[in-house]
């Protein structure tokens, strides 16, 4: 390929990388911008392989100067430790952005409207969702520069009044096809059973592999009751049994969400949470009870535990002391029986 149509698809890119790098950095998350910066660096990838290529022996010429090699390789080394761990000053540039998304928030007015089970008889419930400080993470490196940024998974189910479970309302749809995975540059794709525990115990339900959650063919009994992730506030519209007191509970679980708790070398003999390096804090779980008959049509959810860390068991651990920014993911959860 000729020289000047390399050096315009280059400018071209390097600039697409610049103002979308920018954009995530400064603003709140979009999947739309985070996966036009990823094509922008896959790109980069692939002409930059196809240019070392083309180019390998004026590049191993010029390795023979012993100070740009050593200057080349301690800067890059340094950029990705420092990234990667979160070393200063790397460590205050991600937090300013960081605290820019939170300056900017999420418009009161911009609301995600899930509806689930409309056909279904019964009550109609409200669940008016807002998003808190920390619903979104900030910028996770990945490599060439290239970052991501997570917002939480989360299910809605009913249990009776002596906490059986009952049915899901809702369930972030990346749970359910089971694209939420561990990184997808491991050799051996791993389903993040630690990602919503509680709920999945409770359900009981095993999939081909075995595992307590739902696989790539699905679940019938999730079956339109599944919506993507959303970005900031949402309402869940759904339907519940009437005349029968319930317990509504929610469980959420965010990516890379650590804290001086639950730091990534806390269990090092665990293959899930170590594994991943991305677990970070376990799931919060919240609680509501519904009486369709009783006086209360309105009420919030409150946190009520949390689960296992890795999601080896379904237990609800009441024991919030060491949950901090997690407790944060959302502003309130606020239910209005219809």
């Amino acid at each position: 390929m000729k020289r000047p149509y390399i050096s315009l698809l280059l400018a071209a890119i390097f600039i697409g990388l610049g103002i979308t790098g920018a954009l995530s950095y400064s603003t709140a998350y979009s999947p739309a911008l985070a996966g036009t910066h990823t094509l922008f660096g896959l790109t980069l990838l692939l002409i930059a392989g196809f240019h070392i290529y083309n180019n390998w022996r004026p590049l191993t010429n010029h390795t023979k100067t012993r100070r740009a090699l050593v200057i080349s390789i301690t800067a890059a080394t340094i950029i990705i430790l420092g990234g990667y761990l979160s070393l200063p000053p790397f460590s205050q540039v991600i937090e300013f952005g960081y605290q820019l998304r939170q300056i900017e928030g999420v418009e009161e007015e911009e609301v995600t409207v899930i509806s689930t089970r409309s056909k279904t008889l019964g009550k109609e419930l409200l669940i008016d969702v807002r998003a808190g400080a920390y619903y979104e993470s900030s910028p996770q490196p990945l490599f060439l520069g290239i970052t991501i940024t997570t917002v939480p998974q989360v299910v809605f189910w009913l249990e009776d009044d002596q906490g059986n479970y009952l049915e899901t309302l809702y369930l972030t749809k990346s749970l359910s096809d089971s694209s939420f995975t561990q990184s997808p540059f491991d050799e051996e794709v791993i389903r993040r059973v630690e990602a919503l525990p509680v709920w999945s115990h409770q359900r009981n339900k095993r999939s081909s592999d075995g595992l307590l959650i739902p696989d790539s063919k699905g679940a019938v009994d999730l079956d339109g009751l599944t919506a993507p992730t959303p970005t900031g506030h949402y309402q869940l519209r759904t339907r519940i049994p009437a005349n029968k007191k319930l317990h509504l509970m929610m469980e959420i679980n965010r990516s890379f969400d650590f804290n001086e708790f639950y730091t990534e070398d806390r269990y090092p003999d665990d293959p899930i949470y170590s594994g991943s390096g991305f677990s970070g804090q376990p799931s919060v779980i919240y609680r509501g009870i519904i009486e369709p008959n009783g006086a209360n049509k309105q009420f919030t959810l409150e946190a009520v535990g949390h689960g296992h860390h890795s999601g080896q068991t379904g237990e609800l651990f009441s024991d919030l002391s060491e949950i901090t920014t997690a407790l944060q993911l959302v502003r309130y959860v606020f239910v209005d029986l219809l």
